[in-house]
């Protein structure tokens, strides 16, 4: 006789040591329970976290996955083999847990970010390991609010207003239908900063040429916050002036409150952070990465902060930018190097199911919009990628925060329920679908 079972992940271990598999768990949105440090009351799945010396039942229906405790408060380094497998256990031999709740308040974004993705990555492949010795189907909420593989965050920083390149830009985004957010600087400076440096201008010239500005914003994109000043200061008040001098102007010239905020110069600091914390932001955009994942809540000083953060890919227009931020002095083969960069990087985006989250700069790319990007939005079409600005995206990925799933086997059959739409993947003997589930479903495990 067939019995229905509850298919959800047991977590055990002092609440401090399960921080990164409950945060691993909540981006997946697998679903589990927390059972505290004692281990007992067992489930199919089990992981064990922070035991370096535990025994496990051998001859037990229940499967373990045991990553021992974190020996010293630093990331893990993502060149070394982690697990192994054997009978019902599968034992990560260090902790690389602990690299989704480091604080990020440090130095080194780029080392910082490949850690983080490497430990996701190999937590979701040793989670998928543990199911499949269980023979049992790994059921997460899909990441987009669409069936589609992925889906593209289109980001221009706006540092300063340059009419050719914007028109250039949003003629082409609006043939391809592609909607993105663009990161609005105030003050305009960097348009003359060689020559007079930072923080030297007397007036603003973005509130001069905000038409520009305002054709962006009636094609149905984001315009957010890039400072008043493009730059990053040390101290909290200086930086909390910053925002919110960009916000206040944001607000009396397009009448938008901004819900977003990228650091000038993909610089930040302790400072920048705390202050970014006192403002009412649904996300941020402060680093850039060769390794681009899904949003996260960064962690500061032990605290997990409000906001989202969204890492986009670093190389850019502004890796290829001659001194002096003469546009015209990109040459035609940076230009094609440039394209065939994003194009690689958006197919491995694709093939693992990750946004495809790139960065450029209107004073820049603009000029060479049809050049640089032209390849990229024909694959995004043809593939039926949708786009969305970053604050749309923001809001879906804070409410698939509170969805709940859960799913339940008898014999052949898997019934799944959710607490509102959704689409959910199933992964089972190498198989993978993505299935909409509206409140409840009843399908075969196949």
């Amino acid at each position: 006789m067939e019995v229905k079972v509850k298919v959800e992940v047991s977590l055990f271990g002092k609440k401090e040591k399960c921080l990164g598999w409950i945060e691993f768990l909540n981006l997946e949105k697998v679903p589990f329970q927390y059972k505290g440090e004692l281990i007992g009351d067992l489930g199919k799945i089990n992981i064990l976290s922070g035991y370096s010396h535990v025994n496990v039942p051998k001859k037990n229906n229940s499967v373990f996955l045991v990553e021992p405790d974190q020996k010293k408060n630093s990331c893990v380094a993502p060149d070394v083999k982690n697990a192994s497998v054997k009978d019902n256990l599968v034992t990560f031999h260090n902790n690389i847990s602990f690299n989704l709740v480091q604080d990020y308040s440090f130095n080194g974004f780029q080392e910082f970010s490949a850690k983080k993705e490497f430990s996701v990555e190999y937590m979701r492949k040793s989670l998928l390991k543990a199911f499949g010795l269980a023979n049992l189907p790994y059921i997460h909420l899909w990441y987009y609010p669409f069936q589609s593989s992925t889906i593209l965050l289109f980001r221009q920083d706006i540092e300063y207003v340059e009419k050719r390149g914007i028109h250039k830009l949003i003629r082409l985004t609006d043939k391809f239908s592609i909607t993105g957010t663009y990161f609005v600087n105030i003050s305009g400076e960097e348009e003359y900063d060689e020559l007079i440096g930072h923080l030297r201008l007397d007036k603003p010239t973005t509130p001069d040429r905000s038409l520009f500005v305002k054709e962006i914003l009636e094609k149905g994109n984001e315009v957010a916050n890039h400072g008043y000043w493009h730059y990053v200061f040390d101290g909290i008040e200086e930086n909390l002036k910053n925002i919110n001098e960009g916000s206040t102007y944001l607000k009396e010239l397009f009448g938008i409150t901004a819900n977003g905020f990228a650091s000038p110069g993909a610089e930040w600091n302790e400072s920048l952070l705390k202050a970014l914390e006192k403002n009412n932001l649904l996300y941020t955009c402060n680093g850039c990465s060769n390794v681009v994942g899904f949003p996260f809540h960064p962690y500061l000083n032990g605290r997990r902060l409000k906001f989202l953060e969204l890492v986009f890919y670093r190389i850019c227009d502004a890796s290829f930018e001659p001194i002096g931020g003469n546009a015209d002095g990109l040459t035609s083969h940076e230009v094609e190097i440039l394209s065939e960069i994003l194009e690689t990087y958006a197919d491995g985006q694709i093939k693992e199911n990750k946004p495809i989250a790139i960065l450029g700069h209107s004073h820049l790319s603009g000029n060479f919009a049809e050049r640089i990007y032209l390849p990229l939005f024909r694959k995004i079409r043809k593939l039926k990628i949708p786009s969305l600005p970053i604050s749309d995206f923001s809001r879906w990925w804070i409410r698939r925060e509170s969805i709940g799933l859960s799913y339940f086997i008898d014999g052949k059959k898997l019934t799944l329920n959710v607490t509102e739409p959704v689409f959910v993947r199933i992964i089972y003997k190498g198989r993978r679908k993505i299935l909409k589930v509206d409140n409840e479903l009843v399908t075969r495990v196949s």
